[in-house]
C-alpha cells in the first residue's frame, strides 16, 4: 500500500486535463482519496454530490485503481483550471469514508507534450509515469524531455502525453499522462525505449537514457481507469476494443 499510495504523491493525474475543450488547461488540481473498500459506496456517492458543485473551471474527471489486495481503493478527482479565481480547496467529505486525502497542483507543460490537443471521446484508460528530478538537474531533464517529445512525435501513431510539473513542491515534481480510448490501445503502445532507439539509434539512445537516469532520484508508474459515472464532463463514446 505504501508504494502505490506514495505514486498518487505525484499528480496526477494523476491526471489531468480538461477533456470538454481541445487545449489543456494551464493548470491541474488533483485529489487523492484512499478509501477502504467497505466505504466506496458511501464514499462514492458522496463524491458525486460534491462534484455536481465543482464545474465552474469546466468540471472534473475522475479515475479509479484497485490497490494492494483490494482492502483500499485510490481515487484521483483532477479539475482544470487556468486561473486562481476559478479554483478553491476540495469540498468537505466526511473524513470518516477517508483514509488518507493529498491535494497537489500542477502546471500543463505544453512545449514538452506530445501531441498537446485532447479530443473526443475522453480517453478511458491513462497511464501516469511520475518522476522526481534532482534541483540541479531540471535545465538537463528538461533538454531530454524535449528530445522524447520530437521522437514519440515522429511516429505515425504517437499518443497524446501530457507532461506537466509540481507548482508547490521543493525540486522538480514531473509526470507524463498518456491517453487511451481502448484497453488494447494502451496495452500495445510501444515503450518509450524502443522509440528512443528507433529515432536515434541503439547507442544515441542508451546513452540518453543513462544520462537521464542521472538526473532523476525516483520513477513512479500507475495505470489508472477513467469513471465516467463520477466525472461531470459528458460521457465519452463508447467503443470496442
Amino acid at each position: 500500500m505504501t508504494r502505490i499510495t506514495s505514486v498518487f504523491a505525484l499528480v496526477l493525474a494523476t491526471v489531468v486535463i480538461s477533456f470538454a475543450q481541445t487545449n489543456p488547461a494551464a493548470f491541474l488540481q488533483v485529489s487523492r482519496f484512499t478509501v477502504r473498500s467497505a466505504a466506496a459506496p458511501q464514499f462514492e456517492d458522496s463524491l458525486k454530490k460534491v462534484n455536481m458543485a465543482r464545474v465552474r473551471a469546466g468540471g472534473t474527471s475522475v479515475f479509479m485503481s484497485p490497490a494492494g489486495s483490494g482492502v483500499e481503493f485510490i481515487y484521483v478527482v483532477v479539475t482544470p483550471f487556468s486561473k486562481g479565481s476559478e479554483i478553491d480547496s476540495f469540498p468537505a467529505i466526511p473524513a470518516a469514508l477517508i483514509e488518507r486525502q493529498e491535494t497537489e497542483v500542477f502546471r500543463t507543460l505544453t512545449r514538452l507534450s506530445t501531441k498537446p490537443r485532447l479530443s473526443d471521446p475522453h480517453p478511458m484508460y491513462i497511464t501516469i509515469t511520475r518522476t522526481e528530478v534532482k534541483p540541479q538537474a531540471i535545465a538537463d531533464y528538461e533538454v531530454y524531455l524535449s528530445k522524447v517529445k520530437a521522437a514519440e512525435e515522429a511516429q505515425p501513431d504517437a499518443v497524446t502525453t501530457m507532461r506537466q510539473v509540481c507548482t508547490r513542491r521543493p525540486g522538480g515534481i514531473y509526470e507524463a499522462i498518456r491517453f487511451y480510448i481502448t484497453q488494447s490501445e494502451r496495452d500495445g503502445s510501444p515503450s518509450q525505449e524502443s522509440i528512443l532507439r528507433r529515432v536515434y539509434g541503439d547507442e544515441e539512445a542508451r546513452q540518453m537514457i543513462e544520462r537521464a537516469k542521472n538526473y532523476v532520484v525516483k520513477w513512479e508508474y500507475l495505470t489508472l481507469n477513467f469513471r465516467p459515472d463520477l466525472s461531470t464532463h459528458r460521457t465519452p463514446a463508447t467503443r470496442s476494443n
